[in-house]
């Protein structure tokens, strides 16, 4: 409540405030990440590194971190919380990148729009002076407050970066949502785009979204210390047992169950139900899976006290609207999950600790489930009331890599299958390590630990142009 209040009331008073104070108070939410992963809004205004400021600093899921230590830069980051306080000084309701890439001076967001901009050269004028920046980041380019950010970055001689994050495109029906995004919204606006594959430079330059120049492929960095010893001790203070399950949580909307009408369309989808005002048709058994698999795992929890049972949600599933399916199945469950010390939701863990952490891993298209394939983890796929013999299943984006996975078609099997990864006594769980690095390469691009090296080639030469 007072969140909500402050957002919508700051904006308010930002609207009839100097410019050059508007700019202090943006400062303060500017921090530098130090080496050793703190913050501090203490620092000079000058660096011998390279200064990158990394807009939407949520949204980089360790690369922020990574970076950070490299003796090449410094560091600087924002939140989209304090971004938007700029954008919602003029912009008002629902605005996409696509609706002001493509606006038009008979439009009635057209005001609001230029309003923006002239803000933002304002503001950004200032920062720029109070602090040297030498580019500014991002982790995708469709999200508004950085849509302005960058657009004016260029303009005052700062380039900017998309590190893009999305790696998954072997799903047909989400590379159709991509391609049609990109052509929606026409040009990238800013210097290069690193990003994590083939496929994803491919659909960059096929669709003009920006040349081939301008995209270079250099894997992802969190995964240059995939498997590293390290990484165990991280999550310590989540569990100390010897017998961990994870859950890598998906919607019961997820994209493996639920396809937009341009999918439904191009392939022949005609099974299921339309989510009202959504645009989106679901399989019928969506809600029966998710609801028998989530039901397993807690009777699991309460008859095996000696396991942790990690439901490991990013962040932004709590605050999308299927996230109230989940709390009201826990609510009416016959089982109190609050009173289980081996039951635990987590969204702020590190996941490759988690993952080493774990011995036995489950999800579906999440590409936690190739990392987890790669460190050597058993990983399960509930394809529970035959969804694999449906057209949904033909854009699961691991549909060709079974082999590499543990499939289960009930929660009986399921229930084995994790009891399995527990006991001692059964041959070791292993895949074709050439099929797993095959399917890992799909994804990440390389695993040869030099991604960092690959991102500091790209930043230092944009940089000095």
């Amino acid at each position: 409540m007072v969140k909500n209040y402050l957002l919508n009331t700051i904006p308010i008073l930002f609207s009839k405030t100097p410019k050059i104070i508007i700019a202090l108070i943006v400062r303060i939410f500017i921090k530098q990440r130090k080496y050793n992963g703190g913050d501090t809004i203490f620092y000079s205004k000058y660096s011998e590194k390279i200064t990158i400021l990394m807009l939407d600093s949520d949204r980089y899921r360790g690369d922020l971190e990574i970076l950070s230590k490299s003796n090449k830069f410094r560091v600087l980051h924002i939140r989209q919380i304090f971004q938007s306080l700029l954008t919602n000084i003029f912009l008002k309701g629902d605005v996409t990148v696509q609706q002001l890439s493509n606006i038009k001076s008979t439009s009635n967001l057209y005001n609001q729009h230029t309003r923006t901009i002239s803000l933002f050269r304002k503001v950004l004028k200032y920062i720029y002076y109070f602090i040297n920046i030498d580019c500014v980041t991002t982790v995708h380019f469709k999200y508004v407050p950085d849509y302005y950010w960058t657009l004016i970055s260029e303009e005052l001689s700062v380039p900017y970066i998309c590190l893009h994050r999305e790696c998954n495109l072997l799903s047909p029906t989400i590379r159709d949502r991509v391609v049609r995004m990109m052509n929606l919204i026409g040009r990238f606006h800013g210097s290069h785009i690193v990003v994590h594959n083939k496929r994803c430079k491919e659909v960059f330059v096929e669709t003009n979204f920006a040349s081939n120049d301008q995209v270079t492929i250099c894997g992802a960095l969190r995964m240059d210390e995939i498997g590293s010893s390290k990484l165990v001790q991280h999550n310590n203070f989540i569990t100390d047992k010897k017998k961990v399950f994870t859950l890598f949580y998906f919607p019961v909307v997820s994209t493996t169950f639920c396809i937009d009408k341009f999918g439904v369309e191009k392939y022949g989808i005609n099974t299921g139900y339309w989510i009202t005002g959504k645009s989106r048709r679901c399989w019928e058994f969506n809600e029966s899976l998710f609801t028998l698999l989530h039901l397993k795992i807690l009777s699991m929890a309460k008859k095996y006290e000696d396991i942790d049972f990690i439901i490991k949600v990013k962040p932004e599933f709590k605050k999308h609207y299927s996230w109230k399916f989940y709390e009201n199945f826990l609510n009416d469950s016959d089982i109190d999950w609050n009173r289980l010390k081996n039951y635990r939701i987590e969204s702020d863990v590190d996941v490759r600790s988690l993952i080493n952490k774990s011995n036995v891993v489950c999800g579906l298209q999440s590409s936690t489930t190739v990392e987890s394939i790669f460190m050597d983890k058993k990983v399960i796929i509930p394809l529970f009331k035959e969804l694999h013999k449906t057209k949904y299943y033909d854009q699961f984006p691991w549909r060709d890599y079974e082999d590499l996975c543990c499939i289960v078609e009930d929660d009986v099997s399921f229930e084995r299958e994790v009891l399995a990864s527990f006991d001692s006594s059964l041959p070791e769980y292993i895949v074709d390590k050439d099929r797993s690095e095959e399917l890992f390469k799909e994804c990440f691009g390389f695993n040869d630990g030099e991604s960092l090296s690959r991102y500091e080639n790209i930043i230092i030469g944009i940089v000095s142009k």
